[in-house]
């Protein structure tokens, strides 16, 4: 009697330890889980705030070289994607909105996205 009173206990201990494991491992996971969503509540805001800075010194003259060389780059990022956006709207018949970017039909007389009035002169679009 004492073997399996003696192999109970073992088996409950090795059960109470597997326990103990699992419990801390779940835990450790739901823990990098929440780091992982607020890293990328952080950089979602980080974002925001790189886009603000952007808009607020985006007219001024920049002194800091460092950070004139990020406008430039994000400049000539803006042209490439208008003049893909431009093409993408050519294959599709469409055109770019001036205001939003968005691809709508060409006779629109508003963008159907932002709802701001369309300007032949502006959208460069030629009938």
């Amino acid at each position: 009697m004492d073997f399996f009173e003696n192999a109970a206990s073992k088996t409950k201990e090795v059960f109470e330890v597997a326990k103990q494991r699992t419990d801390e491992v779940v835990t450790v996971q739901k823990m990098k889980f929440k780091i992982a969503k607020l890293e990328k509540e952080r950089n979602y805001q980080l974002q925001k705030l790189g886009f603000a800075y952007y808009k607020m010194l985006k007219d001024t003259e920049i002194e800091d070289s460092e950070i004139k060389e990020m406008f430039d780059v994000v400049a000539e990022k803006n042209i490439e994607i208008k003049e893909i956006r431009k093409e993408i709207s050519e294959i599709k018949n469409k055109l770019s909105c001036p205001h939003c970017g968005a691809h709508i039909d060409k006779d629109s007389i508003f963008c159907n996205i932002c709802g701001k009035a369309i300007n032949e002169a502006e959208t460069g679009e030629d009938e």
